[in-house]
């Protein structure tokens, strides 16, 4: 079993989809070590192949290798939480098999860049990147200051003053760093027992009252304001939100970049996301997870929807 960073994500369902081509983009562009999974349901039909995998003492863990000495292990998790309120234990399950970093990306990222620049952002501090809806979020933000009761639960203070609002969907830390991770499940344990978080759901809704309306997400911020590392923040370009990025790309909101009918929906009047178009760049490179003439329908598609919005957009 390699160890350096740690990678992983979560998922269930139809994900699999995303988790093939965020392993895909990854070993693409540099990676070469496992890959870890925590799913719930079923495996994907890319891995029936997998063995046990008893060496992680990880109760019905399996692994499969697809790129030569490199393995991706599958772990059940036994949870009744949606798996996006679920990700600061889960990654507290994984530290003991991290020897220099620990990497979460949600299953609707890919990488675009060489691994290395990760390798060297964590040296900088605990890796996230900004969100675009609510981005400018000022020490004196309302939902700042709502959060400082949830602070103050936790059994912490505020350790700096943070200017912007972080995406959920990844984070990077360094081994030391962990009390990143444990800052960001004990604001999920105090919002749950405390402050109305049901993390059943993946929003409990914005509303004026609501202190977590977010979930995991605003658990991530609280987590930056009051853990002890440094942070070391990306804007939101490294998500492909705005253009000009080449970190990652983030496919938030529906459908996913798999579902999407991308002629029909530019007959519409909505373009083809930067994600989407990443998304499917990296298809069916080291795991296969489309009939053929589906990825080549789908990139034809892609191409056609594309000279469609050049003439016909509802921007």
């Amino acid at each position: 079993m390699n160890k350096a960073s740690l990678v992983c994500t979560l998922y269930e369902g139809e994900y699999h989809f995303g988790v093939a081509a965020l392993i895909n983009s990854l070993y693409t562009n540099g990676y070469t070590q496992d890959f870890y999974v925590g799913y719930r349901g079923d495996l994907p039909p890319w891995a029936a192949g997998a063995q046990p995998a008893e060496d992680l003492h990880w109760p019905g863990a399996k692994m499969v290798e697809i790129v030569k000495g490199s393995l991706i292990y599958f772990l059940p998790v036994q949870t009744d939480l949606h798996l996006t309120n679920y990700k600061p234990a889960f990654l507290l399950k994984l530290q003991a098999y991290i020897d220099f970093g620990l990497f979460y990306f949600d299953p609707d990222i890919v990488v675009k860049c060489k691994w290395e620049f990760f390798e060297e952002w964590i040296k900088c501090g605990v890796a996230v990147v900004q969100e675009i809806v609510m981005n400018s979020c000022s020490p004196t933000h309302p939902r700042r200051i709502r959060w400082q009761p949830v602070i103050k639960k936790c059994g912490r203070t505020i350790e700096r003053n943070l200017h912007h609002y972080f995406n959920g969907g990844f984070c990077g830390i360094k081994k030391n760093d962990i009390d990143f991770i444990n800052a960001w499940q004990e604001a999920t344990i105090v919002g749950i027992q405390y402050f109305d978080f049901d993390p059943l759901y993946f929003s409990n809704g914005v509303t004026q009252t609501n202190v977590i309306p977010t979930g995991d997400q605003d658990a991530l911020n609280i987590a930056a304001m009051c853990c002890k590392p440094v942070i070391s923040d990306y804007g939101p370009e490294a998500m492909d939100f705005v253009h000009g990025g080449w970190l990652m790309s983030h496919a938030t909101g529906s459908p996913k970049p798999w579902k999407v009918k991308f002629i029909q929906r530019a007959m519409n009047g909505y373009a083809t996301g930067l994600a989407e178009k990443n998304y499917w760049s990296y298809v069916n490179t080291h795991i296969i997870t489309h009939p053929k003439l589906l990825f080549i329908f789908k990139k034809i598609s892609i191409k056609i929807a594309s000279m469609i919005s050049r003439f016909y957009s509802r921007k």
